[in-house]
């Protein structure tokens, strides 16, 4: 069984410990997989020409933020894999880091890999509640309505 894991932003990866114990004996292989949400950085940059009057970042600058965009995200893929690990799981990992909006990127990396299983946590932000509509952003909700391939959704702690 091939298991893709949406890793997101926040650095908790307690949930994993959870997700590690729910993974089937036969898991062959958990591909980790991070979007660094371009969408976000596409509207700041709207809202700072409408607002305030700047124009659009000069490219060397925009290179700058994809740059740490993308250690940010490395890292955030190292941690997870090492939270996996220390929750038990010893099989193969993979990391995929991908740029776009996030619902979207992971319905199609769990196609074109293809995964036998798509593992996402509920809800990636503080201050949400943890049951009911508010606990399922938007991201899970697309990826459980379009998702090529059973999605399991973990709720962290104890829930």
């Amino acid at each position: 069984m091939r298991v893709l894991m949406a890793i997101g932003p926040s650095g908790d990866f307690t949930w994993l410990a959870r997700l590690a114990s729910l993974l089937p004996a036969a898991t062959a292989e958990v591909r980790l997989a991070h979007v660094v949400d371009v969408e976000a950085r596409r509207e700041w940059e709207r809202a700072r020409q409408r607002f305030i009057g700047r124009p659009p970042l000069p490219p060397h600058r925009r290179g700058e933020v994809e740059a740490v965009e993308r250690e940010r995200g490395r890292a955030v893929l190292a941690a997870a894999e090492a939270g996996l690990r220390r929750a038990g799981y010893g099989g193969v990992t993979t990391q995929e880091l991908l740029a776009d909006r996030p619902e979207r990127a992971l319905v199609a990396l769990a196609a074109r890999w293809p995964a036998d299983l798509l593992a996402l946590r509920a809800r990636d932000a503080p201050g949400h509640p943890p049951t009911g509509p508010g606990s399922v952003g938007h991201v899970a909700r697309f990826v459980l309505d379009h998702a090529p391939c059973p999605v399991l959704l973990v709720r962290e702690g104890g829930r």
